[in-house]
């Protein structure tokens, strides 16, 4: 569909985005006006980015009461791998998953469905 994959069309339809530098004034200005009236963040940045641009769970939770405030970690709060970033691919490829996907010349991603 105009250029996307079928999994990203497929896991995202209906979403909108908007892509904001969220260390500049104008982006934290724009975050906190969407947050202002949200019922869910979910953030997967570096951990402690958030904390550091005044965006913890925490922080959050203090702010915006009413505010349901997940933070996901590919590789958990805790441990040899705590800073590391993670993403699908990689995760799917260091788990193994990717070796009984496809085929040995031409291993295929997982994708999962909602």
């Amino acid at each position: 569909m105009n250029g996307l994959s079928t999994h990203f069309v497929w896991t995202n339809r209906g979403k909108e985005s908007l892509c904001l530098d969220i260390k500049t004034s104008k982006g934290q200005t724009i975050v906190h006006s969407l947050l202002e009236k949200a019922d869910i963040c979910i953030q997967n940045l570096l951990p402690g980015a958030t904390s550091k641009l005044g965006l913890s769970s925490a922080q959050l939770r203090s702010k915006y009461p009413q505010l349901i405030s997940c933070t996901i970690s590919g590789y958990g709060p805790k441990g040899p791998y705590q800073h590391k970033k993670a993403y699908d691919l990689l995760v799917q490829s260091e788990s193994g998953l990717l070796s009984v996907t496809g085929t040995e010349q031409e291993p295929v991603k997982v994708c999962y469905l909602f």
